[in-house]
């Protein structure tokens, strides 16, 4: 598999956001990798948080510990297009549920 990554070194991650509203701000969580992000937008919310899952990916590949974290966060390398990509197949979305008591 050919290894593609970004210019900080950190190879391509493939993640969710949800999004949610709490008082007059966006937060976005990132829920595979546990960061989250704020804004006044949803699309500042979605931008901060990308800034907290690429700053906590640098730090993980320069203490050398980004594969082991991935993989048990559920990613694993594919490759797509003649890229390689960590993707999480295992996560399947978010659902709304409720319970009637």
């Amino acid at each position: 598999m050919k290894k593609q990554k970004t210019k900080s070194g950190v190879p391509h991650v493939k993640y969710y956001i949800d999004m949610y509203k709490e008082g007059n701000q966006f937060v976005g969580i990132a829920r595979e990798l546990h960061y989250t992000g704020a804004g006044k937008t949803i699309d500042e919310a979605i931008k901060n948080t990308n800034k907290s899952v690429k700053l906590a990916l640098e730090w993980c590949y320069k203490k050398k510990t980004l594969n082991i974290v991935l993989k048990e966060a559920g990613f694993e390398p594919i490759l797509q297009e003649g890229e390689v990509i960590w993707d999480n197949r295992n996560y399947l979305g978010s659902f709304q549920s409720k319970v009637v008591a």
